[in-house]
């Protein structure tokens, strides 16, 4: 065990390693999978820890979201137009944040769409790091309601020859009582629409180094 944030370590003969690694095994994933700066990380890893072509573990993930219409989450992280004794809230509305976590199952959530995959990364084809990307999808509402937010998770995979992998899903047998959770990503009150089944909505999401972002595009 090396105390050092493997950025600070370095390779050769008396210093942290006597030579480069030939794997790499991390599980640097929150419940947005790009916020403890994974891909940062992984990206200096291979330029000065690991051997050329060194295998990564896990070696993709996919991210999967829904469109949700829910009051109470939206009141976990929005004072609104609530008062507290006769004084008016709305200011620190301000200091919301864009990005919760929650456990889905714990709330009450209407979903206006199917779950769908929203985009897949995978880092073990190349040694150069992809620390940015995107994808637009189409998705169909199917329940009638009003846009409040975009709660994803995601699956990890391990290994190409077994398939193995692990989820963080709402209901994924391997996260109950485990510390993953979903991470909700709210809509901005200008985005905020009422929606109706059978129309569609354009979703665009996207990761840039340490942060995953959801957007709706016209």
């Amino acid at each position: 065990i090396i105390p050092k944030l493997s950025t600070n370590m370095s390779v050769g003969e008396g210093l942290d390693m006597p030579q480069r690694a030939q794997m790499m095994v991390s599980e640097t994933f929150g419940d947005d999978p790009f916020s403890e700066s994974f891909l940062p990380s992984l990206a200096h890893a291979r330029q000065h820890l690991l051997e050329p072509g060194a295998p990564i573990i896990p070696y993709a993930l996919s991210v999967y979201a829904v469109v949700v219409d829910s009051e109470e989450l939206l009141n976990l992280n929005f004072v609104g137009k609530n008062k507290v004794c006769g004084f008016g809230m709305l200011p620190w509305d301000l200091f919301a944040r864009p990005r919760w976590s929650c456990r889905l199952k714990d709330h009450t959530v209407t979903e206006l769409t199917a779950p769908f995959l929203a985009m897949h990364v995978n880092w073990s084809t190349s040694d150069d790091v992809p620390l940015s990307g995107g994808k637009t999808v189409t998705v169909d509402v199917t329940t009638s309601g009003f846009v409040h937010a975009v709660v994803a998770w995601y699956s990890l995979f391990l290994d190409p020859i077994s398939g193995a992998e692990i989820s963080t899903a709402p209901f994924a047998a391997a996260m109950q009582g485990r510390h993953w959770r979903q991470a909700v990503f709210f809509v901005g009150e200008q985005q905020r629409q009422a929606v109706a089944c059978g129309q569609q909505l354009k979703v665009h999401t996207s990761y840039v180094r340490d942060r995953l972002v959801f957007q709706f595009l016209d």
